[in-house]
């Protein structure tokens, strides 16, 4: 009599966790995406560097390709095309610059020289008391086979990553500004404890998208 009564229990114990086995595996694939919808997320996340628009400044003689969800805008009011802006179209900040003016250094080498200078004499940005900037690490680049320089800045304010090139004369900076965008600057408040390592993982992402800019990047022969 005991045996039969454990042995329907034990009956009754196997299909109770087949059915809960069963259940669980259910949830589980009801939370799965569909792959059609798995696949469209992954375009989707693909489209801010596979979509681009093209910009041409034909003052200055160049072209760039920009995330489809960037746009442009002049940041000179006196002469328009030598400085322009590239503004996320999310919350409107500018986290990349171009600026295009005329050189007195014939080459990289000489201009970087000098700015380290000035960097070493800066103690004041638009009135706010700093530490002397310094060039932390840089590295030589090609930009249509001329020479360009990249550089990592420490303690310069809205700068702190660009590169430069010099060519008939002129000297173009492409910065990233180290801002950040609305949402991550909302991260970066809730997370009080690690908020160094959370800017740094986002200025990190738009060094990226700053690089994918400047591999963009070339000189066009239609400049005034």
């Amino acid at each position: 009599m005991n045996q039969k009564v454990s042995t329907k229990l034990g009956i009754i114990i196997i299909v109770i966790m087949a059915v809960t086995i069963g259940m669980l595996a259910w949830k589980i694939e009801e939370n799965q995406p569909e792959p059609e919808q798995q696949t469209q997320n992954n375009n989707k996340s693909k489209q801010n560097y596979e979509n681009t628009t093209l910009y041409k400044n034909a003052i200055y003689g160049y072209e760039i390709e920009i995330p489809y969800d960037f746009e442009i805008k002049t940041g000179s009011i006196e002469n328009p095309d030598s400085a322009i802006n590239i503004i996320s179209k999310q919350d409107n900040t500018p986290l990349f610059s171009i600026y295009a003016e005329t050189s007195k250094f014939k080459n990289i080498d000489t201009w970087l020289a000098d700015y380290q200078k000035k960097l070493s004499r800066m103690t004041s940005y638009e009135g706010v008391k700093i530490n002397p900037p310094a060039i932390i690490s840089k590295e030589k680049i090609y930009i249509n086979e001329i020479e360009a320089i990249k550089i990592y800045l420490n303690n310069m304010p809205y700068s702190n990553y660009l590169t430069a090139i010099i060519k008939d004369n002129f000297l173009y900076t492409i910065s990233y500004n180290g801002l950040l965008l609305e949402n991550e600057r909302g991260l970066l408040k809730e997370n009080s404890n690690n908020q160094e390592d959370i800017r740094t993982e986002f200025q990190s992402k738009h060094q990226v998208e700053l690089n994918k800019i400047i591999e963009s990047f070339k000189f066009i022969d239609n400049k005034n």
